[in-house]
């Protein structure tokens, strides 16, 4: 049997322009809605969790061809490091943020071993690349900025950024293939060629030069195994909630699981969103909401839904349970105990359903799961949050099958 609602028009059947004009709009919505069947947003989720996983194969594809190129030389600032070190953390997740840290600070500090350095930039160089907030070193145009802050810092009175001394911001400057410093540490008007493209390690000993490449190695050896290990959790992790979201289908798993479960795979792949909470249609409905009606609307759950909330959603039941239209399904047949429903509508607590019982059109709204009394009966009947307070369309339109005295949108006998 299926129960529906009949909303019958006000003003002796004529429609106000306000009505009318809702009804049109309502009827083109209907065009853009969505209707998943159980393949379709399994085929979804599916689509989802490989576009993440590709997303993440391809930032650690770029990432390491970034790294390498910092260690051969090809990128000189440290910057780049400090945001490829941000990157991994957040990929990776930060039960590894401990471990990669450890290795971008060893990045870091054979990067400086070998003589890179920040604030290697002039006032005159950071205007013509646009930067602002310098104004204060423009006395000192062609000094870097770090060299400033150890040649001036008392007449300045303060320092911005890392000290360099002349020797540093020159070294820098040449693995940087730039001009380098005068000994009075303003930049040399010579550019010479021999510092472009330099080998980034030849201020190290031959000896040192061994190790630290070796070193470099090991760490990207390690980089390379901790993606490829944390890429295996993520991929069964996402693997494993494909099968979840079968199981609510179904109806072995509750609402709050599911989503604590979705919840913990958005934060722990917060770097690149899964969107597995995000809406997946103009109404707002993500994928648990989605998988949860089909639910509904296959009949497993039915058992601690009451005869009057099944007619609300339009779901058929046999017509044998409507002599007790206020207790659950199970308790009228007995096939669960009290106790269990109890526990099972408390975890749903809600549910948003499109139904015209209350408008007359057919619009989402929280179906509440009330109370049980002590002989299994609902203590008042759903839409408890929905009330002519909050909307004074429903005063007159609502239209609840099986209403009790007590319930805002009764109308009496």
């Amino acid at each position: 049997m299926r129960c529906s609602n009949n909303w019958k028009p006000l003003n002796n059947g004529e429609k106000t322009l306000t009505e009318m004009s809702i009804e049109q709009e309502f009827e083109e919505d209907e065009e853009e809605i969505q209707t998943f069947t159980r393949q379709s947003l399994l085929e979804l989720v599916d689509a989802k969790i490989s576009a993440y996983l590709d997303r993440c194969r391809k930032f650690h594809e770029e990432a390491k061809l970034q790294v390498l190129d910092f260690i051969t030389g090809n990128r000189t600032s440290l910057m780049v490091l400090d945001v490829l070190h941000l990157q991994y953390c957040r990929v990776l997740g930060s039960d590894k943020e401990s471990i990669v840290s450890s290795l971008f600070n060893q990045l870091s500090d054979l990067a400086r071993e070998k003589g890179l350095r920040t604030n290697t930039d002039s006032y005159d160089e950071h205007i013509s690349i646009g930067s602002s907030g310098f104004g204060r070193f423009s006395k000192y145009c062609n000094v870097p900025i770090g060299v400033v802050n150890y040649l001036y810092w008392q007449e300045m009175g303060f320092v911005s950024g890392e000290i360099l001394s002349i020797e540093e911001a020159d070294r820098a400057r040449q693995l940087e293939g730039r001009a380098g410093l005068n000994s009075d540490g303003t930049i040399s008007d010579e550019h010479s060629e021999q510092f472009t493209g330099v080998d980034c390690y030849r201020f190290l000993s031959p000896e040192r030069r061994k190790e630290v490449r070796k070193i470099e190695r090991i760490i990207c050896d390690c980089l390379e195994q901790i993606f490829e290990a944390s890429y295996s959790e993520k991929k069964n992790k996402l693997e494993h909630f494909h099968s979840l979201i079968v199981e609510y289908i179904e109806g072995r798993i509750n609402t709050p699981f599911v989503k604590e479960c979705a919840e913990d795979l958005e934060k722990d792949g917060k770097f690149f969103n899964l969107f597995l909470l995000d809406s997946i249609d103009f109404m707002g409905k993500n994928v648990i909401d989605e998988a949860r009606e089909l639910s509904y609307k296959s009949g497993v759950r039915n058992w601690y839904l009451t005869p009057q909330e099944l007619t609300v959603m339009g779901i058929d039941f046999d017509p044998k349970y409507l002599k007790n239209p206020w207790t659950p399904l199970a308790l009228q047949d007995g096939s669960a105990f009290l106790s269990d429903i109890v526990q099972a509508r408390t975890q749903e607590r809600e549910i948003r359903w499109l139904t015209g019982a209350l408008s007359g059109y057919e619009l989402y709204f929280e179906i509440s799961l009330e109370r049980l009394d002590q002989d299994g009966k609902t203590v008042a009947g759903p839409f408890r949050n929905c009330s002519p307070e909050s909307d004074e369309t429903f005063k007159d339109r609502a239209n609840v099958p099986f209403s009790r005295e007590g319930d805002w949108y009764h109308k009496g006998v």
